[in-house]
């Protein structure tokens, strides 16, 4: 869709993009979701489940595995280990 709407080919895009941000469009757009993910953890008692579909997520457990991947402990941990810094 982003593509589209730059009126490139889907392979042009990606290289610009990829140019301009150092890193594809998916994963910088996923990576942008866990950060709006970690700070809504941090700053709400709004549920995982919740967060996780509010940051554009489509289930929580493919939410908690990528949270998992980028900040090495789970939503739960990060949320409890953050609030008592």
């Amino acid at each position: 869709d982003l593509a589209f709407i730059s009126s490139m080919s889907l392979s042009t895009f990606k290289r610009e993009f990829k140019s301009l941000f150092g890193d594809s469009p998916a994963h910088y757009i996923k990576n942008r979701r866990l950060q709006h993910a970690a700070s809504t953890l941090l700053s709400s008692e709004e549920s995982i489940a919740n967060i996780a579909f509010g940051s554009g997520f489509q289930d929580v457990t493919t939410f908690s595995d990528s949270f998992q991947k980028k900040y090495l402990t789970s939503p739960s941990k990060y949320r409890l280990s953050q609030n008592r810094n």
